[in-house]
């Protein structure tokens, strides 16, 4: 078994061949090991063995999930769970959360080991490069655990680990999964800690689908839920 990077070529959009009901997704982000297990479904043919023709659409920096759905381009999406819950509590959106990818977020603060921030209180005084859309997690964990916003310096960050790298700032908010490995290849050392870890336990990469399409096809998702888990299950016995 071979996992799959982001220097694996695959379109921005790859389809199963020779299925029966078509079925879109909609990726949070491009593609990258971040989801390896789908990329083995539709290799192995699990969704072609649960009667589905899966087309899976690639994600990116200019790239919202939800638009995705609510435009009737994907069934379901891929999302980060703070916007999609922030536009249901707020909006009224009519979305529902039907699973999610991580039981435990990979998202954390990624620091250089030449100069660490282990901890949400070593963040005081520190500049931190942070999304637009996961400044809400960063403020909720400060909130957690007592820590005055306006102590910690947040600076937009364009998923860049240059700026860290050059010093510009001390750290930024990253999946822990692949960012620090990026950082060694360029050359440095990286250290890291979970925002899970300090409070903020919420999944990530949810399935978020409109309260329609659960309606119509609620027999499809369930069979794309299976399929999709027996591509990380098979993709676990061999992660290499």
């Amino acid at each position: 078994m071979k996992l799959v990077t982001a220097t694996t070529t695959i379109p921005f959009w790859y389809k199963s061949a020779n299925a029966a009901t078509p079925i879109t997704m909609q990726a949070a982000w491009i593609n990258d090991a971040e989801f390896a297990g789908y990329f083995v479904a539709i290799d192995k043919g699990y969704y072609k063995n649960e009667g589905l023709d899966m087309t899976y659409l690639s994600g990116g920096p200019d790239v919202i999930p939800e638009s995705s759905i609510i435009t009737g381009k994907a069934d379901l999406a891929l999302t980060t769970p703070d916007t999609t819950i922030k536009a249901i509590a707020e909006q009224g959106a009519k979305f529902k959360i039907i699973g999610a990818q991580y039981q435990k977020n990979p998202i954390g603060i990624v620091s250089l080991a030449s100069n660490p921030i282990r901890s949400p209180k070593d963040l005081i005084g520190k500049t931190i490069a942070i999304p637009p859309v996961n400044v809400i997690s960063v403020d909720a964990m400060l909130k957690i655990n007592n820590i005055d916003k306006s102590k910690v310096k947040i600076v937009p960050y364009s998923y860049d680990p240059t700026p860290l790298i050059e010093g510009e700032v001390d750290a930024s908010l990253d999946f822990t999964t692949n960012v620090p490995y990026t950082i060694k290849m360029l050359g440095k050392k990286a250290t890291s800690f979970l925002l899970y870890d300090f409070g903020f336990t919420i999944f990530n990469d949810t399935v978020v689908v409109t309260e329609e399409v659960l309606k119509t096809k609620r027999k499809q998702l369930i069979s794309w839920l299976r399929a999709s888990r027996k591509g990380w299950d098979e993709n676990f016995k061999d992660p290499s």
